[in-house]
């Protein structure tokens, strides 16, 4: 379980660490299956794992795995506006109470 949790923190890191290299592109954009995809195929047949030649190149998996992801960003988010007045929606405020045990409760001013 730890294993899959750490390959799903890396690629998410990866996924970033490549988005950001656009001005203004928002992370959402990136997908999560291609970046699994092409993290599969570096591991099964070995691409961009090779030593690099020349001081220029390098050959690191975020370059692989980024080039594939920018290649296959997802279309961005259109804003959400009511048809009726055609204000902007918002998400609506968190109306659950927390309940804390006793034992977790701030302490009172008593």
């Amino acid at each position: 379980m730890w294993g899959l949790l750490t390959l799903y923190q890396a690629l998410r890191s990866v996924m970033v660490t490549a988005v950001e290299t656009i001005p203004g592109c928002d992370p959402d954009r990136a997908g999560f299956t291609v970046a699994l995809e092409a993290a599969r195929d570096t591991v099964v047949s070995l691409v961009g794992t090779t030593a690099a030649s020349g001081p220029s190149s390098r050959s690191d998996l975020v370059g692989h795995i980024g080039a594939r992801v920018l290649h296959a960003l997802l279309p961005g988010r259109r804003m959400r506006l009511s048809a009726r007045n055609g204000r902007l929606i918002r998400t609506a405020p968190n109306t659950y109470k927390i309940t804390l045990p006793e034992a977790l409760a701030p302490p009172t001013g008593s």
